[in-house]
């Protein structure tokens, strides 16, 4: 691993004392929030929705950063292209999070599985992770040609999905990460970090709440829950988000959204 910076480490272990009863300080600047000593970028979208414009580096009381993907840890530090996870990267590409540690719970059950939908989770007061009505409301396209919004003020019908450009003219401020890839509740998990010209992680996600299946094998034995996510493509041909379906022990980008 990297050699971590004593500014990174010191300002991983300050975090690490936060809790989710951190209402969010709303600065006199309607476009910042100060959350878990950490000040965000705000923006509000042509969906009307204000978002998060940088990914969340909150870490829950009690939880520690991982730098090893193969550990099922509830929380990632990013990586670069050499797939090392890299604590002086937060700052500018925030933490990784499967979808437990994201809505706040310590299993993710049969039971329970549908029942996160618009939760605050890890989210200040206030804010919520995003449902699938608000990822599609957004940039309008479901990856596998399903759920399309042509109304979403995002979408692009050339392109099937919503143009990464476009949201970061309007501030979105898309960030490239890549994943902490994980397909099965007993697979081994992985760093997936796709490059394509500049934009290292191209293939990114942002986690949803809406629950999309509980996935389970010929003998009836679940092997997944997967829940709707914004996911990046960027190659020659499309550079674009889109929803897919992110999987629950994947260590995903987290953004949330200002209840109205």
């Amino acid at each position: 691993m990297k050699k971590l910076t004593f500014f990174a480490v010191a300002a991983a272990l300050l975090c690490a004392g936060c809790n989710n009863d951190d209402n969010g300080e709303a600065p006199k600047d309607p476009t910042k929030l100060v959350y878990g000593g950490v000040t965000y970028n705000l923006v509000t979208l042509a969906d009307g929705n204000t978002w998060m414009a940088e990914n969340l580096r909150y870490i829950p009381e009690g939880k520690k950063v991982s730098s090893d993907y193969t550990e099922d840890a509830g929380i990632w530090y990013p990586a670069g292209a050499d797939k090392v996870a890299d604590a002086t990267l937060v700052e500018s590409k925030g933490l990784l999070y499967d979808c437990a540690t994201a809505f706040g719970v310590d299993e993710i059950t049969e039971e329970n599985a549908y029942s996160f939908e618009g939760k605050q989770g890890i989210c200040p007061k206030g804010w919520h992770i995003p449902t699938n009505a608000e990822l599609t409301g957004l940039v309008g396209h479901n990856s596998t040609g399903e759920l399309t919004n042509p109304n979403a003020p995002y979408y692009d019908a050339d392109i099937k999905g919503a143009s990464i450009d476009a949201l970061n003219a309007d501030g979105f401020n898309w960030t490239f990460v890549g994943i902490r890839n994980k397909t099965t509740l007993t697979g081994t998990g992985a760093y997936l970090c796709t490059t394509y010209e500049d934009a290292v992680g191209a293939l990114s996600y942002v986690l949803g709440s809406t629950c999309y299946q509980v996935k389970k094998n010929t003998d009836n034995v679940i092997t997944n829950y997967q829940y709707y996510s914004l996911m990046s493509t960027y190659n020659k041909t499309n550079k674009k988000v889109t929803v897919a379906y992110g999987n629950v022990l994947a260590g995903m980008s987290v953004r949330c959204v200002k209840n109205k």
